[in-house]
């Protein structure tokens, strides 16, 4: 069987987004996307590092993260996909879930450890405000 046909089967693969070789799991911390029906959210880049498709989750460092993704939402017949950037600190030993719903404005990604505490969020901005003309009640005509 091919290392392709494998990985397809698998589902998954995981980015080593750090430098240097392999470190032990209890030094390193792991984000991986929570599995839900209707939102997902695909990991695009952690730390300037790309994510290929066959990718589905990260070991990283301890330390500053900077991510990029994209929470990709289905309602009925509509799909809504967002990118959003998001940076917190990685603690060694640690997991970390993203997470993908809908906000008042549009959708949102959060990051939450492993004891369920919200650790990041990146919210989509309130559209532009429109300034409208006004009349006084009753003087259309």
């Amino acid at each position: 069987m091919s290392l392709a046909l494998c990985l397809l089967l698998a589902g998954c693969g995981t980015l080593q987004a750090y430098s240097g070789s392999a470190q032990p799991a209890d030094g390193l911390a792991l984000l991986r996307p929570e599995l839900s029906l209707g939102s997902h959210v695909v990991l695009e880049e952690v730390n300037g590092i790309s994510v290929r498709f066959w990718q589905d989750r990260a070991v990283v460092a301890p330390g500053p993260l900077q991510v990029r993704a994209t929470a990709v939402l289905t309602h009925s017949y509509r799909t809504l996909t967002r990118r959003h950037e998001l940076e917190f600190d990685a603690v060694s030993g640690e997991e970390y879930t993203l997470s993908a719903d809908w906000h008042l404005y549009g959708a949102r990604i959060q990051v939450f450890d492993q004891h369920g505490e919200l650790v990041a969020e990146a919210v989509e901005p309130p559209p532009p405000l429109r300034v409208m003309r006004s009349e006084p009640v009753g003087t259309r005509q």
